[in-house]
């Protein structure tokens, strides 16, 4: 889970170096990340950033905005839902 805060200037929940590079691309972490609850951070710089899932409620016009500006492509999207669906059908 993505916290609150912020590291280097960058809210963790938006750090695509942390949680990319660092969490996916380092540490091999193949599973599901969520945003903790209720973080102000945009939610499609979260999902570009590697989170997969908005705690507890998102902004989906906000989503559909920037993927009509360009800013976030279906793949993103896919890549959040194939993520999510496997950590359900592990349990």
């Amino acid at each position: 889970m993505s916290s609150y805060n912020a590291i280097n200037g960058v809210r963790t929940s938006e750090n695509k170096e942390l949680l990319t590079g660092i969490l996916r691309d380092e540490w091999h972490y193949e599973g599901l990340v969520m945003t903790d609850w209720w973080c102000r951070s945009e939610q499609y710089k979260e999902i570009l950033a590697g989170n997969d899932l908005k705690m507890a409620t998102g902004f989906p016009e906000r989503v559909k905005q920037a993927m009509e500006l360009g800013a976030l492509g279906r793949e993103d999207l896919l890549t959040c839902a194939k993520r999510v669906l496997a950590t359900i059908l592990k349990f």
